[in-house]
């Protein structure tokens, strides 16, 4: 828990650089709403008496809370934040009380829109979610049981709140959806949070579901061409006790604050960029992730299912928006910001699969015709769930793959005069060949669809051009040979594939990290290299690694795409042999450039010292 000495230390160091008038006036403009510092959160000190530090330790838990949430946070020097956090969750995690005090006190609209909406600091509110989910699964354990009793009573009760805080915070945060649409560019961590309830278990997504989650979230995805806006804002079924006078304090509302005319032009002009600004969807996509994969639309066992519930009572306005046709699924996929929006969407699309042949066909022809007609910086997200498509797994796999990889051919055959693209078709397929041995023994069983796609590698050269640095001309040369000698060993029936090497396409969000845990992280602009957490606060890591020997540290969120499990992709097959195929034609071409030097006698820089000045100072090489 947290002990006196340790508070007070902590006190005395966070308060010497914040508290006062620089927190109060400083760090104002971190908060859109210009939310003041309540007065009795700079009166951290107290008296206690000589008797035992357990007898207050709930009390030292309140101050430590009150002070991260009303000053640590809010202010421009952080490096504070994640020592506080771990004091905090160390006594939510041993104290039940501890967790229903802070879930009670974000039981209160104002705070839950300050903290998780109004505020403009991505990591802040990050960090926020990880503290509240820290709480909710130390509650969920006591107060599972009780969820479903809030349904079953219902019907014929004015007042069904049956005295479950989680069930109660819920419903005030499901309550907000409009807020969330006001807030669109800062709202992310608001369905974060829902996401992080939802993954807790079949109790609380059976909850949200007869909450009408799945109809409310595609509500709000769909904006006004929903035609339930008005039923699906009806949150009359979601009766929560608010907190209206929360110890954390109330923060000051904007009307309270006397605003000249330019800020006040500010302030609107900043409201409606908010507004208007392009939205992430991960998260969104994660909550109808664990809801929709909770439900059954078609017979049949599969691994596409996250729970035994099976649930098949969704209102029938909520089934009248899941049917989707391809240009919803085009609209869907091309809303994915990151690789873990399209693997949360991708898992609802391939749930409607199961059993399904009419929509198990529209997806692949979506996919397949989106991947043939898209810009080369668009067809990843597509690729990405054709991929998982294909392993799918019920009475439909083979013909799956069968027909799935030879439309895919077909994509091959219409972009063969585009060199980009069949550059990144080509990785594609040898990636499918690795990964899955269905794809590799299938284009085995009938080389004469696709042999001809080895010898388009092997006289296609690869372009040296303006602004790319030599190592990465090399770097492309390699991947053709590894191309070339991969789809030649399954043209040959030597199959090897590599299912239980990291998947690139994978991520480490749902993983538990640790401090001083090794990690593969991937530097702008470097290779893989190992790192280690020095920091691991929920929903952030802090790590430390060295390049060219000098030391470097950075925080990021863990649903980052640079990291990676330890060796994971240092010591990937394919990422290895392509390097050393790499530095042996860099040595080859150093070894020609001195041939060349000493047979023409050049004068002044050679060959060999430019090659090493294009090497060393990361210059391109022309043409």
């Amino acid at each position: 828990g947290i002990d006196e000495n340790q508070y007070k230390e902590e006190v005395k160091k966070i308060s010497s650089n914040y508290v006062g008038s620089y927190s109060a006036n400083k760090n104002i403009r971190f908060y859109p709403e210009k939310c003041l510092l309540p007065e009795e959160s700079l009166d951290i000190y107290q008296k206690y008496g000589g008797e035992r530090v357990d007898a207050y330790e709930f009390e030292f838990f309140k101050q430590a809370a009150t002070f991260y949430l009303t000053v640590t946070q809010r202010a421009s020097m952080r490096e504070l934040a994640p020592e506080f956090l771990d004091l905090i969750k160390a006594h939510l995690n041993k104290s039940l009380q501890a967790c229903k005090w802070l879930i009670t006190q974000f039981s209160n609209n104002d705070i839950l829109i300050e903290n998780l909406f109004q505020c403009a600091i991505g990591d802040m509110r990050k960090l926020t979610v990880g503290l509240l989910y820290c709480a909710m699964i130390r509650l969920y354990e006591d107060e599972k049981d009780l969820l479903d009793k809030y349904w079953q009573h219902k019907e014929g009760l004015k007042d069904s709140y049956n005295g479950s805080y989680l069930g109660n915070f819920i419903n005030l945060v499901i309550s907000n959806f409009r807020i969330a649409r006001i807030y669109s560019e800062l709202n992310t961590q608001y369905f974060q949070l829902l996401s992080r309830f939802a993954s807790l278990g079949k109790e609380a997504r059976l909850y949200l579901l007869k909450a009408k989650i799945v109809g409310r979230i595609l509500n709000y995805y769909m904006q006004d061409s929903s035609p339930y806006q008005e039923y699906f804002h009806d949150y009359s079924d979601l009766s929560y006790e608010e907190n209206m006078t929360p110890e954390l304090g109330l923060p000051l509302k904007l009307e309270n604050v006397k605003l000249s005319l330019w800020e006040d032009l500010f302030l609107r002009k900043r409201d409606l960029q908010i507004a208007e600004a392009a939205q992430d969807y991960t998260f969104l996509f994660e909550t109808l992730s664990w809801c929709i994969r909770s439900c059954e639309f078609n017979s049949g066992d599969s691994q596409t299912f996250v729970d035994d519930l099976r649930y098949t009572s969704l209102d029938k306005r909520e089934l009248e928006l899941l049917k989707l046709d391809e240009k919803d699924i085009t609209g869907l996929i091309d809303s994915c910001s990151s690789k873990l929006a399209i693997k949360h969407l991708g898992s609802i699309l391939l749930h409607f699969c199961v059993e399904n042949i009419e929509f198990d066909t529209m997806l692949r022809m979506a996919l397949l015709t989106c991947i043939n007609d898209k810009q080369l910086d668009e067809i990843r997200p597509y690729f990405l769930i054709f991929k998982r498509y294909l392993f799918i797994q019920d009475d439909n796999t083979e013909v799956r793959v069968i027909e799935g990889i030879r439309e895919y051919f077909n994509v091959l055959r219409n972009n063969v005069k585009y060199t980009s693209f069949m550059a990144k078709f080509t990785t594609y397929l040898v990636k499918l060949c690795n990964i899955h041995r269905g794809v590799a023994e299938f284009m085995a069983s009938c080389p004469e669809e696709w042999d001809w796609v080895i010898e388009w590698i092997r006289k296609t050269p690869v372009p040296t051009k303006n602004g790319q640095q030599f190592k990465n001309h090399t770097k492309e040369i390699a991947t053709s040979h590894y191309k070339i000698n991969k789809l030649e060993d399954v043209k040959a029936g030597k199959i090897v594939t590599f299912e239980d090497e990291y998947d690139s396409d994978d991520d480490m969000y749902t993983h538990k990290f640790y401090n001083e845990e090794k990690l593969d992280y991937k530097p702008t602009g470097q290779n893989w290299l190992s790192a280690e957490v020095i920091k691991s606060v929920d929903e952030m890591i802090h790590i430390q690694y060295f390049v060219y020997s000098q030391q470097k540290s950075h925080w990021l969120a863990v649903d980052s795409e640079d990291i990676a499990p330890h060796m994971a992709m240092q010591s990937r097959h394919d990422i290895k042999t392509i390097e050393k195929d790499r530095l042996e034609i860099e040595k080859q071409y150093r070894k020609n450039a001195q041939q060349h030097e000493e047979s023409a006698g050049h004068h002044g820089m050679s060959e060999s010292d430019r090659y090493s000045a294009e090497v060393n100072d990361g210059e391109s090489v022309s043409d």
